[in-house]
C-alpha cells in the first residue's frame, strides 16, 4: 500500500501549510502536472480536522481509463483563530498613561513611569538606551543622560488565551539640565516722594525668558505685571519683585528691587517783619522778626 505526501496552504489569512499523508486503498495518486486537486475541510477540534481530497484528470491525459479518486484523511496540526475562536489570540498591550509618549522631560524630573495592561499576563519592561533612561520592573524610570528615551512593554502570552508575544514602544525626550539664569533688577539712585516722580526699573537678564513684575507692598506702591510701571501710594519701603519665566535652556528667577518713598514736603508758614514807626538814614534801624514752622535754617 503506497505512501504517498502532499502539501497545501489551509484556506485563511495565516496561510499555515500542512503536510497530508495519505493512504491510497485502490490506486495510485495521480500525478499533479495532470489532475487538479480540490481540499475540502469539515471542521474538527482546534487540534485536528477532518476532511476529502478528490483528484480528477486535467484536459488531454492518456490514461487509458481516467478516473477520478476521492479519499478521506485526517489533518493534523492546530488550525487558525480565524476558524477556529478557541485558539490562542496575540496578547494586548494598553498603555494607561497616554501622555507619557511623545513627552519631553528635563534632567533631574523624577517620579516618571510607565504603566500598562496586557491580556497576556504581566507586562514587563525594557529601556532600549540605558545610558538615557533605566526602568525598573514596576515600571519606574530613572532619567540618566539628555537623549531619547526609549521604553519597550512587552508581554509573553499565557498559551491558553493568548499566544505570540506582543509589545509596544514609549518614547520620550529627556533634555538637559537647564541653566540658572542671572537676574537683577534696580532703579536709579535718588529721593522719590509720594506726589513725585517715579523710577524705571532696570532689569538685567540672560534667559530671555518672559519678565514680569509684583509689588510686595502694595500699601506703598502699586506696579504693572506686564509694564513694569510703578505709582506711589504712601511713604515707606517699596519693593518691586521681577519674575523671568523659564525656557528650554534656563530656569525660572527672579530679582527684587527695594527702595524707599519719602513723605511730601510740607509748604511751611514764614513771615517776617519789623516794628512799626519811622526809620532814618541816620537813625537806628528795625530788627527783622522771622516766624516760620519748618525749623530749616533761616538766611
Amino acid at each position: 500500500m503506497p505512501n504517498k505526501s502532499l502539501e497545501f496552504q489551509h484556506r485563511s489569512n495565516l496561510l499555515k501549510v500542512f503536510l497530508i499523508t495519505g493512504f491510497l486503498l485502490g490506486g495510485l495518486l495521480v500525478s499533479p502536472a495532470s489532475t487538479h486537486t480540490a481540499l475540502h475541510l469539515n471542521g474538527g477540534s482546534p487540534n485536528s480536522s477532518r476532511g476529502s481530497l478528490k483528484s480528477q484528470p486535467r484536459g488531454n491525459i492518456s490514461s487509458p481509463s481516467p478516473r477520478k479518486i476521492a479519499r478521506s484523511f485526517e489533518l493534523s496540526g492546530r488550525v487558525s483563530a480565524q476558524d477556529d475562536p478557541s485558539a490562542p489570540v496575540p496578547a494586548v498591550i494598553t498603555v494607561t498613561d497616554g501622555t507619557l509618549h511623545g513627552s519631553s522631560h528635563v534632567m533631574g524630573t523624577t517620579g516618571l513611569s510607565v504603566a500598562s495592561t496586557s491580556t497576556g499576563g504581566a507586562p514587563t519592561y525594557v529601556s532600549a538606551y540605558n545610558t538615557v533612561c533605566t526602568v525598573a520592573a514596576d515600571g519606574s524610570i530613572t532619567l540618566l543622560a539628555a537623549g531619547s528615551c526609549s521604553i519597550t512593554v512587552s508581554s509573553l502570552g499565557d498559551g491558553v488565551v493568548t499566544s505570540d508575544a506582543a509589545h509596544v514602544v514609549v518614547t520620550f525626550t529627556v533634555s538637559a539640565d537647564l541653566l540658572t539664569p542671572t537676574v537683577s533688577a534696580s532703579v536709579p539712585a535718588g529721593t522719590y516722594r509720594v506726589s513725585g516722580s517715579v523710577p524705571a526699573i532696570t532689569v538685567v537678564e540672560d534667559s530671555s525668558g518672559v519678565v514680569s513684575y509684583t509689588s510686595t507692598t502694595t500699601g506703598v506702591c502699586t506696579v504693572g505685571s506686564s509694564s513694569g510701571a510703578i505709582r506711589f501710594v504712601s511713604a515707606g519701603s517699596c519693593s518691586i519683585t521681577v519674575d523671568v519665566a523659564g525656557t528650554d535652556t534656563y530656569a525660572a528667577g527672579s530679582a527684587t528691587a527695594t527702595f524707599t518713598v519719602s513723605a511730601d514736603l510740607l509748604t511751611p508758614t514764614v513771615s517776617a517783619s519789623v516794628p512799626a514807626g519811622t526809620y532814618r538814614v541816620s537813625g537806628s534801624v528795625p530788627a527783622i522778626t522771622v516766624v516760620e514752622d519748618s525749623s530749616g535754617v533761616v538766611s
